[in-house]
């Protein structure tokens, strides 16, 4: 997969020649939306995120989905404690 910032000219390279005759686990990265459909299509395994974690390496701890859409803007995503 080749993201936005590493565009080429030419032929999109792909793993699925590679995922037909290697029967281990394979992880992809450089997904957003297509992620389900990869899964879902056998391209891959598991899809990984890893762009989102190197700006937020606590994501996980700070990820609360009862805190996504409350009317306090104290609480949530923006009140975590700066390192």
């Amino acid at each position: 997969m080749v993201t936005r910032f590493e565009k080429r000219e030419g032929k999109e390279r792909s793993l699925l020649g590679m995922r037909k005759s290697f029967k281990g686990t394979l992880v992809a990265g450089g997904y957003k939306k297509e992620a389900v459909e990869v899964i879902r299509n056998g391209g891959a395994n598991f899809v990984a995120f890893g762009r989102l974690f190197l700006a937020n390496p606590d994501l996980p701890k700070r990820y609360d989905r009862s805190t996504f859409y409350t009317r306090d803007p104290v609480i949530g995503y923006t009140d975590h404690q700066i390192s």
